[in-house]
């Protein structure tokens, strides 16, 4: 045998090494790749000027999250997580969205105040509550409204977890309230790299 049929036999065999070893990596977050659809919104955003869609975020790594402002107890806790994530990931193609699922409490300049009293590279993101609830629905993140008290004061049930978009925008990991920082952040550099 000759030795250019060697020479590209070896190279086949390195690159197809380096091809596939991509898929030894084990996720730590839950793997949706496939399950759930791609990144498709139309929103208001509380950094940028104009209606932001999916498309403004191509080439980001994305962590959609839902939340409302009056939230307790939930919003609160996922979001400092997101905090800490951001801290140590430090990575400006890294975006977290925080979407209100309160449209009506939730005006831009409170979510605004709300989103940056965490992180100032946390967006957030509204619109009116069938425009919400039709994204919520799109990603299996369930929203509920309860009834008005005497007060007007009203809350709000949703999902706790969170979607993780790659950099083509298809929807890969899914974020859930038992999942660590520590594993958080290293499933998001690992997509971060790919």
């Amino acid at each position: 045998m000759s030795y250019y049929f060697w020479r590209s036999s070896l190279l086949l065999l390195i690159l197809s090494t380096i091809a596939c070893s991509d898929t030894s990596y084990q996720w730590r977050l839950i793997d949706i790749t496939g399950y759930r659809p791609a990144l498709s919104l139309t929103m208001q955003s509380t950094k940028h000027p104009h209606t932001v869609t999916a498309t403004d975020f191509i080439n980001k790594v994305v962590v959609l999250n839902f939340g409302f402002t009056h939230c307790r107890d939930v919003c609160p806790i996922g979001l400092h997580q997101l905090k800490q994530v951001l801290a140590q990931v430090k990575h400006p193609d890294l975006v977290v969205l925080f979407v209100s699922v309160d449209p009506k409490r939730d005006t831009l300049d409170k979510l605004r105040q709300y989103t940056q009293a965490f992180d100032d590279n946390i967006i957030g993101l509204t619109h009116d509550m069938a425009s919400v609830r039709a994204l919520a629905n799109r990603y299996k993140a369930s929203v509920d409204v309860g009834d008005s008290d005497e007060t007007g004061h009203y809350d709000i049930i949703h999902d706790q977890t969170m979607t993780v978009f790659d950099r083509e925008g298809k929807a890969r990991l899914l974020i859930r309230p038992d999942h660590s920082t520590d594993e958080i952040v290293s499933d998001l550099q690992r997509l971060l790299q790919l």
